[in-house]
């Protein structure tokens, strides 16, 4: 063959494969909707909404679409910063199992509670308005304001029907964070013991509490695993519904694990939970 039809052809190859990789593109931006909302006192809430109508589950009181249930990814950092491998990943990720997802940009240090609290309750009600089903999910510092909406009144959580804790910070009295109290208080109200006491998780859980996801890793240095247990513990005691995992292996921070085969299984497991509390 002349090198010229060889260019010819090789030029048709590209064009075609151009022209299907746009198209595919063009296909996701039309299923997945972005869009940002402002919260009270500068956070934000950014929602990823899935379109796709092909997934149904059934539930006690009807069909509903897979994208009608929405995780709220909530981000660690301690109170002081948001992390974004917390973010967008784990969106992405959840994304591809077909819910919708949003993402909490709540306010941090020297901003502190109830700021971010409220702004968490805010952003449950206005998703309420457009999904069925909504799941916190929590990392860290961000598990720990996770389970601070999730042990409030039901009432004021709306389409909240459970939550994902991941290495979760819970404790404020015991195998503390120190910098995650410190921040979430503020600098005036660091030291008060009473109050230490009242927004440490396992003082707060109750029978009314969210159905639970929790897990962490038994190397976790930052925040200790015990945080885990303590949450655990008060769970069983009220029957809450609930399923723990604490890895022998990991780290904090180690999100989708992707290196790490075992704990990446916490991603298939939290997804059956959802699941599960959904259909009931």
């Amino acid at each position: 063959m002349p090198l010229y039809y060889q260019f010819s052809f090789l030029l048709i190859v590209y064009y075609i494969i151009l022209l299907f990789l746009v198209n595919n593109i063009l296909n996701e931006e039309n299923s997945i909707k972005s869009k940002k909302i402002h919260l009270v006192e500068g956070g934000s809430l950014e929602i990823i909404e899935n379109k796709d109508k092909s997934i149904e589950i059934n539930t006690k009181s009807g069909k509903i679409y897979k994208s009608q249930i929405l995780i709220l990814v909530i981000p660690g950092g301690g109170y002081v910063n948001l992390q974004p491998k917390e973010e967008l990943p784990v969106a992405e990720k959840f994304l591809s199992f077909g819910y919708s997802c949003a993402i909490l940009k709540y306010s941090v240090h020297p901003k502190c509670y109830p700021i971010e609290y409220n702004q968490g309750l805010k952003a449950i009600k206005l998703l309420s308005s457009r999904f069925k089903k909504i799941i916190l999910m929590g990392f860290s510092a961000g598990g720990h304001l996770s389970a601070l909406l999730g042990t409030t009144e039901r009432e004021k959580l709306f389409n909240a029907v459970g939550m994902v804790l991941c290495y979760p910070v819970i404790s404020f009295v015991n195998k503390v964070h120190k910098g995650s109290r410190d921040n979430f208080f503020g600098d005036k109200n660091k030291n008060n013991k009473e109050n230490r006491k009242r927004f440490s998780i396992e003082n707060r859980v109750n029978p009314n509490t969210l159905p639970t996801f929790i897990w962490t890793c038994k190397p976790d240095t930052l925040v200790p695993y015990e945080n885990t247990l303590f949450m655990i513990k008060k769970l069983e005691e009220n029957k809450v519904f609930h399923t723990s995992i604490i890895f022998k292996t990991g780290r904090h921070g180690i999100v989708l694990a992707e290196k790490n085969k075992e704990v990446s299984k916490w991603i298939k497991l939290a997804c059956d939970f959802v699941d599960k509390i959904v259909k009931n």
